[in-house]
């Protein structure tokens, strides 16, 4: 395998592993307000109160996305292989449901 199918899946893998810890400790109530990471619209950062309540309602939303992709990485590494493309779309999948699992999260934060 290249060095660059290595960098790529380590990135991605690292980007929904980051995300999906983010999700979880605010869907739990242990992400204290920031203004680095989580839900973070001037409601959210308004007060403690808004914030965990945002993080309760989208951080399984998150959390689910980000493992998701994780998992999902795994499927066209097993069925194509380590190829370029197997690699290419191993990391277009997974960062394709971190994505909507950010959507799907922030908008049910914001709310």
């Amino acid at each position: 395998m290249e060095i660059w199918a290595i960098f790529v899946l380590a990135l991605v893998a690292l980007s929904n592993l980051s995300v999906a810890v983010v999700g979880y400790l605010g869907a739990n109530g242990s992400l204290r307000r920031n203004k680095l990471v989580g839900i973070r619209t001037d409601l959210t950062l308004a007060n403690d109160k808004a914030w965990y309540v945002a993080h309760s309602a989208g951080g399984p939303a998150i959390t689910i996305g980000a493992v998701a992709g994780l998992l999902a990485m795994i499927l066209p590494i097993a069925v194509i292989g380590l190829s370029e493309i197997g690699v290419i779309v191993a990391a277009i999948l997974a960062v394709a449901l971190l994505l909507i699992g950010l959507a799907i999260g922030g908008t049910q934060g914001h709310r």
